[in-house]
């Protein structure tokens, strides 16, 4: 996969609430459904326009000494037809973990891990579809600049 405009969207979104919206006393739940647009590459070699709706939900809570507790889950669901084939493709990428973080410089830094499948509909082919395990990191400094690094753990075309 190419590009990662859609999960820094995400992630925008996930993090209002920390770039200058008051916490609530107790708890809060929020819910988001971002559409995207995005090329991906497939197993095949081929670019695929992927079209679909990320859906985030996020729930801040303040215990009793002040300390904020954060989590979320991300369920992005796409499909795309191959530029060259013409072939269908369907994207579905789940986070499985996130950790939140607070340095002591200030910094808000969120651990993602997640599987992402991108399957070609039909299966003429073997080796056409793509699993891959990602840890994405995004940084969100005190000024609100932020920055998104993505590793892949493994990609595997089967």
């Amino acid at each position: 996969m190419r590009s990662n405009a859609s999960f820094v969207a995400g992630i925008a979104l996930l993090f209002a609430t920390l770039l200058g919206l008051p916490l609530p006393a107790a708890a809060a739940t929020d819910h988001w459904v971002v559409a995207f647009t995005d090329d991906f590459d497939a197993c095949t070699g081929e670019t695929v326009e992927v079209t679909g709706i990320q859906r985030i939900v996020e729930q801040v809570t303040v215990d009793g000494t002040g300390r904020e507790h954060i989590s979320f889950t991300r369920h992005t669901q796409g499909t795309g037809v191959g530029k060259v084939s013409g072939a269908m493709y369907v994207l579905i990428d789940t986070v499985t973990r996130s950790e939140v973080t607070i340095g002591t410089d200030g910094d808000t830094v969120v651990t993602d891990r997640s599987v992402a499948r991108f399957v070609r509909k039909g299966e003429p082919v073997e080796g056409d579809d793509l699993l891959a395990h990602l840890i994405s990191t995004t940084t969100i400094a005190p000024d609100g600049t932020m920055t998104t690094v993505i590793r892949l753990k493994s990609v595997v075309c089967r």
